[in-house]
């Protein structure tokens, strides 16, 4: 239930977990803007932004970032920025040289943040999370 836990409650487990002597506490987040990723943004210190070389989710990317910088716990209390990378999925050279999806140079000129990685598209992925198969099971593929 997604809205099961609020603020406190978050920020409860997550001190927990600290106690705990855990040096590194990674959140995963619904994409968007809605409850759920506003909860694992809220007490973060570096964040890992997941987009496609589309346009909308470009845009939504920007909107993550914005709140990333204006409504944490970081920019409530005035600290260091949260420190954001970008993860691009989904990417397919040859789509860019069609002019059907957005080059890295060109995501990177509109988010401004340092590039983390970027991960090809590939067929067999859709495929096998449709038949609700592992896709390393297909030795054929890269």
């Amino acid at each position: 239930d997604k809205d099961a836990l609020d603020e406190k409650g978050v920020g409860r487990v997550l001190d927990e977990l600290k106690a705990m002597g855990f040096e590194y506490i990674i959140c995963d987040s619904p994409a968007g803007i809605e409850k759920g990723a506003q909860m694992a943004m809220h007490f973060a210190d570096e964040a890992i932004v997941v987009a496609n070389p589309e346009v909308s989710s470009v845009r939504d990317s920007d909107r993550v970032l914005g709140l990333l910088a204006a409504k944490t716990m970081r920019a409530a209390n005035g600290a260091e920025p949260i420190r954001s990378h970008l993860l691009l999925t989904r990417y397919n050279p040859a789509r860019v040289k069609k002019g059907e999806m957005l080059s890295v140079d060109d995501i990177l000129e509109l988010l401004g943040i340092p590039l983390l990685g970027v991960i090809p598209e590939s067929k067999v992925v859709l495929l096998s999370s449709n038949k609700g198969t592992p896709a390393i099971l297909d030795e054929g593929t890269d």
